[in-house]
């Protein structure tokens, strides 16, 4: 049972209100008040407070040491993916605005942190990883990586 504290009788929060989600074990979740409410929008983003060395717009996975790297389905596919926004923002899920997508269609990690239409060949060694689907509209996909993947037998 989650027990949430934090919460002020106020007329209204600021972004920079505190809640705390005590989970029972001991481990709490920490967040703002701008972060919980984009987690209830259509996008779950999670706001590092540090800058991802990333490019804008790449998928990165987040290594032992707290850092985003890039993801990479030949050497680094394994772990908590997201998608830089920049600013210290990772995007989680939700949708995203992208050129030239095929509707209805499975996206999978590529390589040097881009989203590909290709899954990597039998033989090849690469890492299998879904990160989305192409949403309604041409321009959007849906980005929900997934949290298993396949080994390519090389």
């Amino acid at each position: 049972m989650s027990k949430i504290s934090g919460l002020t009788e106020k007329s209204s929060l600021d972004d920079t209100d505190m809640i705390v989600i005590e989970e029972a074990g001991g481990s709490n979740f920490y967040a703002n008040v701008e972060a919980i409410s984009d987690m209830i929008s259509d996008r779950q983003v999670l706001k590092t407070g540090q800058t991802c060395t990333e490019a804008t717009g790449k998928l990165v996975i987040l290594n032992s040491s707290g850092e985003w790297t890039l993801a990479d389905r030949s050497t680094n596919a394994v772990g908590f993916m997201g998608l830089n926004l920049g600013d210290g923002v990772i995007l989680l899920m939700g949708t995203l605005s992208s050129g030239g997508l095929t509707r209805g269609a499975t996206y999978y990690l590529g390589s040097s942190g881009n989203f590909s239409i290709t899954p990597p060949a039998s033989g090849s060694g690469d890492f299998l990883r879904i990160v989305g689907y192409g949403a309604e509209v041409s321009t959007e996909l849906w980005f929900n990586p997934d949290k298993t993947y396949i080994k390519m037998k090389a």
